[in-house]
């Protein structure tokens, strides 16, 4: 094998492992299924994937604490978008930032996602996304961040809304989406999640019985 033949082999498992080492991004599959309040036998299919492709937004708090929001759904927040103050924190899908303290705080992770929907009585009306287990505070706690989609016929790609803080340190956003707008498959049956007792990462004390079936996602 000649030196040029294998320095570019070399160049080339280089940049292989470079494409794992210094990852930007991650990306997630964002299809969910849940039952139909009115009908037993259908199901509504919500498929958030293209918000992926929307890109990350930055939303801008009202208030008096100064912090920014770095949001995205069905994936990671692109790493070379996120401000210095984020440098070094893994991939995340939400992270809440204060440039002039240089603080920044991971909210939520992709492996940790629930969902349900917004309105239990009319199922049609959009999705509630949460992702849990983020930076806790000082070790307690961990942050987790809540994107309540609502089905927006209006056909208008727009941003998400910072919508609360609570309970503390649990992050809610409003976010009107075409996107969040489901798509009814009949003829089948599909069960609710199921619900995990002893998970508390959002810090609320109940969960809801839909419809006198099973208890499910985190409220």
């Amino acid at each position: 094998m000649s030196p040029t033949l294998s320095a570019a082999m070399a160049l080339h498992i280089l940049l292989i492992l470079s494409a794992f080492v210094f990852t930007t991004v991650i990306a997630q599959d964002c299809s969910y299924v849940l039952p139909e309040y009115q009908n037993d036998h259908a199901c509504l299919e919500f498929d958030l994937a293209p918000l992926a492709d929307l890109g990350s937004y930055n939303v801008t708090q009202t208030g008096a604490y100064g912090y920014n929001y770095m949001v995205k759904v069905c994936g990671s927040a692109n790493a070379s978008e996120l401000p210095a103050a984020c440098a070094g924190k893994p991939l995340a899908p939400a992270y809440a930032f204060n440039v002039a303290n240089n603080d920044c705080y991971v909210l939520g992770d992709l492996k940790h996602d629930f969902t349900y929907p917004v309105d239990p009585l009319n199922t049609g009306a959009g999705i509630r996304l949460a992702y849990t287990n983020g930076e806790g505070n000082n070790g307690a706690w961990p942050r987790a961040v809540v994107y309540d989609l609502y089905c927006d016929t209006s056909g208008e790609d727009k941003p998400p809304n910072f919508a609360y803080e609570f309970p503390a340190l649990t992050y809610t956003f409003t976010w009107y989406t075409k996107h969040a707008c489901p798509l009814v498959q009949t003829g089948q049956v599909c069960s609710l999640p199921k619900f995990n007792s002893t998970f508390d990462s959002l810090r609320l004390r109940t969960a809801p019985t839909w419809f006198n079936k099973v208890k499910f996602g985190i409220f």
